[in-house]
């Protein structure tokens, strides 16, 4: 009698074998919201890119042209640096702070299934063994946005400081101080929020899939 015959009726193969293509079907559908969810946050990387282009644009246009309005126009120009700075903080929290974290929840699990299972190529743990220690793509992803609200941030407020020194002399000053307070802690706030680690992250770590 042939072999193949007898340990293809082996229950134990038979469930072991549906365990694995039932794996498998899940590995393939966590790829497919991977690659969304990456996609949603390229999309978000280029708005937030457009969004500083156009808010140095605005600044830019408001110096040199003549524009009518009712009021001086260093407040506008703050306005809109401030407004652009705004934008920027809104893209971060969207990009890092809800679909980088759902990326990370559809990468983790596979991770862990790809462990569970036998017989399921492990491309996902060889990427979490092989990838940087310090976290490289999301550090520089962090860097970015971070950069990016410290340089419009900063030159609304010179720019509407600088006008307020013509009115209030010396004391505006201490406004400057409040506001460079407030930019770090917001540069701060914003660095360890998205480099927190979910339960996920810790799990992996735990049970020895990357070091």
């Amino acid at each position: 009698m042939s072999q193949v015959g007898q340990q293809s009726d082996n229950p134990e193969d038979v469930a072991s074998e549906r365990r694995r293509a039932e794996a498998w079907e899940v590995l393939v559908e966590l790829g497919v919201q991977e690659r969304h969810f990456n996609d949603l946050e390229s999309r978000y990387r280029t708005l937030a890119s457009t969004w500083l282009l156009a808010t140095f644009a605005g600044l830019g246009f408001i110096a040199t042209q003549e524009v009518y309005i009712s009021f001086p126009r260093e407040i506008l120009m703050s306005i809109v640096a401030f407004a652009g700075s705004s934008g920027i903080y809104f893209l971060w929290n969207l990009d890092i702070m809800v679909y980088h974290k759902l990326l990370d929840a559809c990468f983790l699990a596979g991770v862990l299934l790809e462990n569970e299972t036998e017989g399921l190529p492990k491309f996902r743990t060889e990427m979490l063994r092989s990838a940087p220690k310090t976290g490289g793509v999301l550090r520089r992803i962090i860097l970015f946005y971070i950069g990016s609200i410290i340089v419009v941030t900063s030159l609304g407020v010179i720019i509407f400081i600088s006008w307020l020194q013509t009115i209030w002399g010396w004391p505006a000053w201490i406004l400057a101080v409040l506001a460079v307070f407030g930019i770090v802690v917001l540069i701060r706030y914003i660095r360890d929020r998205s480099l927190a680690k979910s339960y996920g992250w810790e799990e992996v770590e735990e049970r020895g899939f990357v070091s």
